[in-house]
């Protein structure tokens, strides 16, 4: 495969061009996932629903509205950091930027299956 080239899903019989992280090489090439974005999705159960019928019109932290026009502000966050918990009692809905602060504080990508909360949850 040459500098930038762009690799191949790698499921049997998908062909498709494998997910661009977003995260630039220092060789000024992307780097790619091993399959493709929609095998990504399934594997990760995002877009099929599994968790985000749960989503609620506002941050359950701060009180923010969703927008009704345009991209939404809001995302479904797992409590315990578990993406594999799709428990009710396990996902709070919350905006970017206390999501981003909650993963932060509580270190959800080194302990996926922890007990993390923050203080008020």
């Amino acid at each position: 495969m040459s500098r930038f080239s762009k690799p191949l899903c790698n499921k049997i019989g998908c062909g498709r061009v494998a997910h661009n992280t977003g995260i630039k090489k220092k060789d000024g090439s992307y780097r790619y996932r091993k399959i493709c974005q929609q095998h990504h999705y399934e594997k990760n159960s995002m877009g099929t629903g599994v968790y985000t019928r749960h989503k609620k019109k506002w941050c359950e932290r701060c009180g923010l509205k969703d927008k009704p026009i345009g991209r939404s502000v809001l995302t479904v966050d797992h409590k315990d950091g578990n993406r594999n918990n799709n428990a009710l009692s396990n996902l709070q809905t919350l905006c970017w930027p206390c999501h981003r602060d909650k993963t932060a504080t509580c270190k959800d990508w080194q302990k996926r299956t922890s007990l993390a909360k923050l203080p008020g949850f």
